[in-house]
């Protein structure tokens, strides 16, 4: 056994399937009694993110770069599928435990300017993987778009933030919400622009603008799912929202 180092005939040890270890029914046991995985972290607990753009991959932003980087929620994968992690992990994915999940995790992209995004990242790849361990999105998980903040400017970021409270439904729709909006609530007390800093924040924001002050913001408003086209609008999205604001563009529109 790979793990306790005792010795039993060949009938009696088995493949541990999240981690490929050869291991004593003892151990197995133990180990699905502790929900114990090597690679899917503690919540909030996993490695360092990684900055990437065409001509850089770096450990901190590149000031003028707008970075988005994803969580996607895997529901009714398993809470424990180290194996699905590893495979997810294999393409530049890190996984995390997320108790709000049922029955999964989720799984966390490096930080990445769109165009690369866009030519280097294979998000087919990534949902055959889960679809294969059974991902079926549900009311218990999201997609959360983590967006630079620097580049845009604390004017602009208030502008994205107001423009998805005055455009709620429409986003909510696009996002393809449904059923409990508590992870994502519109926070109906804003009656001003400047609300946004004192009612957006928190995961119960549809846009949690805690992390603005280490330089990024997140938009909580889209639905976890395994539709590839839809994870590409949803990026899409959000590049022209921050393209907009960038510009400085007041009282942001659909039609911007």
């Amino acid at each position: 056994c790979e793990d306790c180092g005792r010795f039993f005939y060949h009938e009696n040890i088995t493949e541990y399937y999240p981690t490929g270890e050869m291991l004593c029914d003892d151990c197995i046991s133990e180990r699905e009694d502790r929900g114990e995985c090597e690679y899917i972290a503690d919540y909030h607990c996993s490695r360092s993110v990684r900055f990437k753009s065409l001509n850089s991959d770096v450990s901190s932003p590149k000031s003028r770069n707008i970075y988005f980087g994803i969580e996607l929620e895997l529901s009714n994968v398993g809470e424990y599928n180290d194996y699905l992690a590893k495979e997810l992990g294999n393409l530049g994915f890190k996984s995390e435990h997320d108790s709000s999940i049922n029955e999964g995790f989720e799984t966390i992209s490096d930080a990445m300017t769109f165009l690369y995004w866009k030519k280097s990242v294979d998000i087919g790849k990534l949902i055959d993987a889960c679809e294969d361990e059974g991902f079926e999105p549900d009311e218990s998980s999201g997609l959360h778009v983590h967006i630079s903040s620097t580049p845009i400017g604390n004017d602009g970021v208030k502008e994205i933030a107001w423009f998805v409270h005055e455009h709620y439904n429409d986003m909510i729709k696009f996002g393809r919400r449904y059923g409990d909006l508590d992870y994502c609530s519109d926070m109906r007390g804003i009656e001003k622009k400047s609300d946004v800093w004192r009612y957006f924040s928190g995961h119960g924001a549809a846009v949690n603008l805690d992390s603005v002050s280490n330089g990024h913001f997140e938009i909580r408003v889209f639905n976890s799912t395994s539709d590839v086209a839809h994870i590409w609008a949803i990026l899409e999205f959000c590049h022209c929202i921050a393209e907009v604001a960038k510009k400085g563009v007041v009282d942001i529109t659909w039609r911007d």
